[in-house]
């Protein structure tokens, strides 16, 4: 009944000349908004301020290769949540200090920010390990601006690279070389690190390299990311 509804229309539609002007109509109110645009800037969207963009990240998600678990290593107050909640179905925010996941919780609830999951402990633990790997691994884990504070930053990524399932993605975010050596004051136990020793840690985790690059923050000491990726489990 509905299709032959719309040949009705259709063919009612055609005999009167209304189907031939849809064209023309389209055509003319596309002319209309650009005459709009051009003329009153007052026409233009709203621009997207920063704070917005969180929101936008969706648009992402479908993009990724895998984004089932995201793993936040060291994520204290949770600053890199409301990008990671966005873009994967459970977020496991990792941190050594009950305080800071304290504070980290009233800013989840704060944000509304459902699908994170908070644990006391480190990368390292055999614990989280145990609870991943049931899941079949993570497909990101970060480790953001976390190496400079341990004394073996090698054995932190060895284990992060443990986490992951085949396929998946380590993301190291930490200083460039510095020397600000008043930061040794706020436990930081190396002043920034060498892009190739990342890129040697990487390799020895047995990750492939994908990026060790600057990151254009405005951040001081300035940054960098690395990401390593994990081979793919061999198929048959």
């Amino acid at each position: 009944m509905l299709s032959a509804g719309i040949a009705e229309g259709r063919r009612l539609c055609t005999k009167d000349g209304s189907l031939a002007k849809v064209p023309r109509v389209i055509s003319q109110r596309e002319e209309l908004s650009k005459k709009l645009f051009d003329s009153s800037p007052a026409a233009e969207p709203a621009p997207i301020r920063d704070a917005e963009l969180v929101g936008w990240l969706p648009i992402l998600a479908p993009l990724l290769p895998g984004r089932a678990l995201a793993i936040d290593a060291g994520t204290g107050e949770g600053a890199l949540l409301p990008l990671l909640s966005p873009l994967y179905q459970r977020v496991v925010a990792v941190d050594r200090s009950a305080a800071r996941l304290a504070r980290c919780a009233a800013r989840l609830e704060q944000w509304g920010l459902a699908n994170v999951r908070l644990r006391e402990g480190s990368i390292e633990d055999p614990a989280l390990a145990e609870d991943v790997g049931p899941r079949g691994g993570a497909d990101l884990v970060v480790v953001s601006r976390v190496l400079h504070h341990l004394g073996r930053p090698q054995d932190a990524i060895a284990a992060a690279t443990r986490l992951l399932r085949p396929g998946g993605h380590l993301a190291i975010v930490d200083y460039l070389p510095h020397e600000d050596e008043a930061l040794r004051e706020h436990g930081h136990v190396w002043l920034g690190f060498d892009p190739d020793k990342l890129h040697h840690w990487i390799e020895a985790a047995h990750l492939a390299p994908l990026v060790t690059e600057p990151l254009l923050t405005p951040h001081h000491p300035p940054l960098q990311l690395a990401i390593g990726k994990k081979a793919a489990r061999a198929t048959a």
